[in-house]
């Protein structure tokens, strides 16, 4: 009864269109997730590679003589964790200072009426297609007369104004929030003697939680692996980011003397430091990523 059951199943038009659209979607996104995976395992598989292995052709996937010490001399030669220091206090500042001016920024665009504020609007969307390197060079003599330049406060201190990497997205997404919430929560605040920025700080910004947690994540993940602007202000090794190091990893190798300028005793180790530089935000990712999902698709960012 099941065997014939299957049978006309199988004879069915409808159950081969079906088959078909669910093979080929499998096939589809098979493909997608190779291309999107493919670099990250080649680059893990490398990093553990010893000189003996990568001068056999054999060796394609899975090391013969795997080795750590890939790892301890990227370790060493890029002083790892003073470029992770930098890129932490970097990325964390310009998180909480995104976070937090952008927010106030996009309250003022949604909440209030003012004068030329379509004008000011379509400036600040006019702002998310300039690139950083059309105004580097008035930034750089600004930040140069007041003494700024090899440090870190030519890039934290426009993310507390509105300023930063990417702020105009951030302000877009705040006032999307805002501007989806009831006027009732304004109007029962001022009933209760409650001032604008009180109402901003205790009402409006705690009901703003998704978009709170979107834009401090997109921050602190694009400042971590921003190279332009670090490249830009910092000038000694001491003040460098790891992205910085990242792209500098031949010099940072060959610099010392007596080291084998040989390309198979590089590349282990510039892969080792694609791992080294890209592992806190894995693990940070693996964290949050929940909360993270909610917040995207809460805070209305789609596509």
């Amino acid at each position: 009864m099941t065997l014939t059951r299957f049978t006309n199943k199988l004879k069915h038009p409808l159950f081969w269109k079906n088959f078909g659209w669910g093979l080929f979607r499998f096939a589809l996104f098979t493909g997608i997730i190779f291309v999107l995976i493919y670099p990250i395992l080649s680059v893990f598989s490398g990093s553990f590679k010893s000189y003996s292995d990568m001068i056999n052709p054999t060796t394609i996937w899975i090391p013969k003589e795997p080795t750590l010490q890939n790892y301890i001399d990227a370790i060493q030669k890029v002083k790892y964790f003073d470029g992770l220091r930098n890129t932490a206090i970097l990325s964390i500042a310009c998180a909480v200072g995104q976070t937090l001016s952008c927010a106030l920024v996009g309250y003022g665009f949604a909440r209030y009426n003012f004068k030329e504020k379509g004008l000011l609007f379509g400036v600040m969307l006019f702002i998310l297609i300039v690139t950083p390197q059309t105004i580097s060079l008035p930034k750089v003599m600004i930040f140069k007369s007041m003494g700024m330049i090899d440090t870190l406060w030519p890039m934290i201190l426009p993310s507390f104004f509105g300023l930063g990497l990417k702020s105009g997205i951030f302000i877009y997404i705040y006032r999307q929030i805002f501007s989806g919430m009831p006027r009732e929560f304004e109007e029962a605040a001022y009933l209760d003697g409650c001032g604008d920025f009180r109402i901003f700080a205790r009402i409006m910004l705690p009901n703003a939680i998704p978009a709170i947690v979107t834009v401090c994540l997109f921050s602190l993940v694009w400042n971590w692996n921003e190279v332009f602007e670090p490249t830009t202000y910092l000038q000694t090794p001491d003040m460098m980011t790891l992205s910085m190091r990242l792209i500098n990893v031949n010099g940072f190798i060959t610099q010392e003397a007596g080291v084998v300028k040989d390309l198979v005793y590089v590349i282990p180790i510039r892969y080792a430091c694609i791992i080294l530089v890209i592992a806190p935000m894995l693990v940070f990712y693996a964290i949050v990523q929940r909360k993270f999902v909610e917040s995207v698709e809460r805070s209305g960012i789609v596509g």
